[in-house]
């Protein structure tokens, strides 16, 4: 069973949209550990065939283990969106940003309905957090802020 993953030749981390999303779906289903290491297998070998420059930057045997571990980690059943958390840091072992991960339509609708998310792009320079793009329209001045804290 292919439950969510959809993967375009590459992958890029969507993360701050999953990061953000606090108050998610009470509801939301968990698979089960043999559901979860069957989708990692068929998402590491999908990686693997379409990647062509997977080994760019990381040396075979390197990431093997990365996979590795990650596929040993995977002991209790997840929601679909913990898994995607889970797979997201590969990104910075393959150092490519072509391509990402995308959960279900579902998920997103549930995220865009139900979330508390952040109307902004952000991004870390050393310690400190800034808004890169705000999104919420009535508020243009924020670009480029600082954030000092979220209450």
């Amino acid at each position: 069973m292919r439950i969510f993953i959809v993967i375009l030749s590459f992958l890029i981390p969507i993360i701050h949209q999953f990061a953000a999303a606090q108050s998610f779906n009470s509801q939301t289903k968990l698979y089960e550990v043999w559901e979860l290491k069957e989708d990692f297998n068929f998402w590491r070998t999908k990686l693997e065939e379409k990647q062509p420059l997977l080994y760019l930057y990381t040396p075979k045997n390197q990431l093997d283990n990365y996979f590795d571990s990650m596929f040993s980690e995977i002991k209790e059943p997840m929601s679909e969106l913990s898994f995607i958390k889970h797979l997201l840091p590969i990104n910075a072992i393959i150092k490519d940003g072509h391509g990402y991960v995308v959960p279900s339509k579902n998920s997103i609708k549930t995220i865009r309905e139900q979330a508390r998310l952040l109307p902004m792009d952000l991004y870390f320079l050393g310690n400190k957090l800034y808004v890169l793009k705000n999104l919420a329209l009535e508020f243009p001045q924020l670009d480029r802020a600082e954030i000092l804290s979220i209450n």
